[in-house]
């Protein structure tokens, strides 16, 4: 301590103008050979994908379940001869399915911009030697805005021959002119037939398909409903995907509560014509 004099400064060691430079690109060859670990720990099959350009040799989902089975044979809810053709069609895989947002101004445009720019191009086009299938209209969607393509999303996701419709409803979902919904998901709030002054409680509503839906009906006439949508989930983190799945509707008569459904809270809701007590 007696050899330090007060204030004096420890000299830096002599640098190279090329140290800097060498310490970032150090850093991001570090990270790029983090990831670059991650990906082949996780995706051991990643360079045989590129070299072959086969999207992976995953293994086959498995489509069996002995309790599954066990449960539902017990309950026989039909005959037993039955019993083979209701597990093969439990075991076909959901067709990729997407509606158009009714409520917004270019739901019509996009529509027939969507059949004529996008569907008719399918037609003659070879996916693994098979014809691919074309979307079909949901019959019983109102408008003919919804619609199915007989195959899975993975194979939507992945094809080449695909990949300009993907990427169309990719970004047009990102707009949210179009929803991904299941066909089922989107018949209960057809059959509940919501109108503009309504209020509407959804208690179990991520991730959002129906809630979304049911803000489109709110909104049919007019972007200033007198009605409301309370939208409910007792998980905190699933309610943030129904944040993200409603946010680009932008509406101010919709609110989200993370709630237990078994204790939800009273409500009262005021307008000018009565209060409602929930």
């Amino acid at each position: 301590m007696a050899d330090v004099e007060a204030g004096s400064k420890r000299e830096a060691p002599a640098t190279t103008p090329e140290q800097p430079s060498n310490r970032r690109n150090k850093k991001k060859n570090k990270w790029k050979n983090r990831k670059e670990y991650l990906d082949t720990k996780s995706r051991p099959n990643k360079k045989a994908k590129v070299e072959t350009g086969v999207r992976g040799n995953w293994d086959p989902i498995v489509k069996s379940n002995a309790q599954f089975e066990m449960y539902y044979q017990a309950l026989k809810l039909f005959p037993e001869d039955e019993w083979e053709s209701f597990m093969s069609t439990m075991r076909v895989d959901l067709p990729a399915t997407f509606r158009v947002v009714k409520s917004r101004g270019d739901s019509i445009p996009l529509n027939n911009i969507m059949k004529e720019q996008h569907f008719s191009k399918l037609k003659g086009v070879m996916i693994e030697g098979k014809p691919c299938p074309l979307p079909e209209n949901i019959p019983w969607y109102p408008g003919g805005l919804a619609w199915q393509v007989d195959m899975s999303r993975p194979m939507l996701r992945h094809s080449e021959e695909l990949f300009s419709l993907h990427q169309f409803l990719v970004s047009e979902v990102e707009r949210g002119s179009i929803a991904r919904q299941e066909a089922v998901s989107m018949i209960p709030p057809l059959v509940l037939d919501v109108k503009p002054h309504h209020t509407v409680l959804d208690m179990c509503a991520a991730p959002g398909s129906k809630t979304l839906q049911l803000l489109e009906a709110l909104h049919a006439e007019g972007p200033h409903p007198t009605g409301l949508v309370l939208a409910n989930d007792g998980d905190n983190k699933r309610c943030y995907m129904l944040v993200t799945q409603t946010k680009k509707f932008n509406s101010l008569a919709f609110m989200i509560t993370n709630e237990d459904a078994t204790r939800f809270p009273n409500v009262k809701v005021f307008n000018d014509k009565a209060n409602l007590s929930v």
